[in-house]
């Protein structure tokens, strides 16, 4: 939001619509992770925790994680003013690699804290480089040549 009243420009709808879903899913997964890391004994540090199970948790960041791509997907698709803005279809590839990769990091280790996992999983910063480098290219670069 800070960014959007730094530009002066209206927030897309769809921005508003990733960033719920994503933050569902990464909420999901934090879930999943006190499940399994402390097992029955959860209850007793969470009590709604007696609420959830593994493949329930499973099933829920499935359908956030495919939601969020889609959502994503068509953000891209329809958030561009000018047709230079069109290559932000670009970034697709580095955002569903970066969130089946947090998946795959989920299940591996068994999750926890985002930061974490960013701060220690090169494969998923070097994906976040990417995708940075597509969205300024396309937002910055792409326009000047094309003046």
């Amino acid at each position: 939001l800070a960014g959007v009243a730094a530009v002066a420009s209206p927030i897309s709808p769809w921005l508003i619509v990733c960033t719920g879903l994503l933050t569902l899913f990464l909420g999901f997964s934090k879930r999943r992770h006190e499940i399994a890391t402390l097992g029955e004994s959860g209850v007793v540090h969470r009590k709604n925790l007696q609420d959830y199970s593994v493949p329930l948790l499973d099933e829920m960041m499935n359908i956030m994680i495919s939601a969020t791509i889609i959502a994503y997907t068509l953000y891209t698709f329809t958030v561009y003013e000018d047709q230079n803005e069109i290559f932000m279809m670009a970034s697709i590839p580095f955002v569903v690699y970066g969130v089946f990769r947090y998946m795959l990091l989920v299940h591996r280790n068994g999750g926890g804290n985002p930061d974490t996992l960013l701060l220690s999983d090169r494969p998923l910063q070097v994906a976040l480089f990417l995708w940075l480098v597509v969205v300024m290219v396309t937002i910055y670069v792409i326009p000047l040549w094309n003046a």
